[in-house]
């Protein structure tokens, strides 16, 4: 998530921000960071988690915020997929 976040929102979205406008910015990011996982059941849920991430990084001009959730994001999906093995 360090590495990601440093990426996406760090150095991409800080980039297309200066040149576009903020919906832009975010909607470009978030559906990279969706298609980036390459993962074609949770698309969706990825490109809306991108979404949520980026007005955070948006509004708090924080990469914090942006980490915290996308860990909390990567635990949870951690413990789905761990409780659904038992």
């Amino acid at each position: 998530p360090i590495f990601e976040e440093i990426l996406f929102r760090g150095v991409l979205y800080t980039s297309l921000r200066r040149r576009l406008p903020a919906y832009v910015s975010v909607f470009l990011v978030s559906l990279l960071f969706a298609f980036i996982h390459f993962d074609p059941g949770v698309t969706v849920n990825l490109f809306i988690l991108a979404l949520v991430i980026n007005v955070l990084y948006e509004r708090t001009s924080s990469l914090l915020p942006s980490i915290v959730t996308h860990i909390l994001w990567n635990s949870m999906t951690f413990l789905v997929f761990f409780s659904l093995m038992k």
